[in-house]
């Protein structure tokens, strides 16, 4: 883990997907990345959408993060 994130939070975004990012999964950005996310402790993980994965990022964002 590196300083600039924490145990919980957005997944590091490779430079090429995030290239792809609309306006609205851009938002993910913002909160401080982590080395897990949200969606890794669904039991329905594997079977969402990425729009349902960027939405459950930016929940977790807005109601756990100080960044945001």
């Amino acid at each position: 883990m590196t300083k600039g994130m924490s145990v919980v939070g957005p997944r590091p975004a490779l430079p090429n997907a995030v290239a792809a990012y609309n306006d609205y999964q851009r938002q993910r950005l913002l909160a401080k990345p982590g080395m897990t996310c949200y969606r890794q402790t669904r039991r329905n993980r594997d079977s969402i959408t990425f729009d349902e994965w960027v939405d459950l990022d930016l929940w977790w964002a807005y109601a756990f993060s100080p960044s945001c």
